[in-house]
């Protein structure tokens, strides 16, 4: 196991360079705050102490357009360890979307990518943090998709409670966007305020069952050129909300965990064609956390 950890570490920090598949909008699927500290040691610096990673698939059950299918893998070291209650957290993650319009009825039609870094600060079971997110998408296979760029620091607070038989997971955050690019100049975000809730109640023993919901809310402006800064002219300035939520059953195993479940998403901007449309989408997914 000890010569394990390492090589999958390999694998997934390969395979996962530089990415993200929430897409800006409300986080439904959330681990324990504090999954990230189990290697530190009060009064010491040590480095890469721990790390988590995922891997997942999934298949969409509505019918927005260039969505068929949903893929990605992400991966989160505490590169750093400063006490027993501070750490140093480098995300990086890639995610992608495929549509069916090709003969084998896989084409991929766009990626996402996101990099997160941030000082992570452990109160009990619960997690304080400041940090810099940046994310972008592409198209792939030449899709009408338009290039979309968001970056600036966050600030947040990931909560873990337990009511009853009950594990509650909480998360709040606010992300200003102090630099982005969109070619609709009339839908740049400014700012995203972020809410989630997560619930597990245990089934059997290793086996869970988990329903979660989320809340984004985003102040969106209209500028005067695709590239955009936290200067640029505000015009036309209004509030659009995102909602999320998910319903599954989690698995754990020696490594990880196998997670199944029913996920809804409302993106305010998709980034396909010339315009920013929202979409809502539904989809059944799978996935291994270590």
């Amino acid at each position: 196991m000890t010569m394990f950890k390492p090589l999958l570490f390999a694998l997934i920090t390969f395979s996962a360079v530089g990415s993200f598949a929430h897409q800006d909008d409300a986080r439904i699927l959330m681990r324990p705050p504090t999954f990230l500290f189990d290697g530190n040691e009060q009064g010491k610096t040590l480095f890469l102490t721990d790390f988590g990673a995922r891997l997942g698939f999934g298949g969409f059950l509505s019918n927005a357009a260039y969505h068929s299918w949903q893929f990605g893998s992400g991966v989160d070291t505490a590169l750093l360890s400063f006490s027993d209650a501070a750490i140093w957290r480098v995300s990086l993650s890639l995610d992608a979307l495929a549509d069916s319009n090709n003969s084998i009825g896989f084409r991929m039609a766009q990626t996402h990518y996101e990099f997160f870094s941030a000082l992570e600060f452990k109160v009990d079971e619960s997690v304080w943090y400041a940090g810099w997110r940046h994310r972008c998408r592409h198209a792939a296979d030449s899709t009408p998709s338009r290039i979309i760029m968001k970056t600036g620091p966050e600030f947040g607070f990931n909560g873990l409670h337990h009511v009853g038989g009950f594990d509650l997971i909480w998360h709040a955050s606010i992300l200003p966007y102090v630099f982005g690019q969109n070619e609709d100049l009339s839908h740049q975000h400014r700012l995203n305020i972020s809410t989630s809730i997560q619930a597990e109640y245990p089934l059997f023993d290793g086996i869970k069952l988990f329903a979660s919901g989320g809340l984004s809310t985003f102040w969106v402006t209209r500028s005067d050129a695709k590239d955009y800064h936290l200067f640029s002219s505000v015009e036309n300035s209004h509030f659009h909300f995102s909602p999320g939520a998910t319903l599954g059953v989690s698995i754990k195993g020696k490594i990880g965990e196998f997670k199944t479940y029913m996920s809804y998403a409302s993106n305010l901007d998709a980034g396909f064609d010339d315009k920013a449309k929202q979409i809502h989408i539904v989809a059944l997914n799978a996935g291994f956390w270590f």
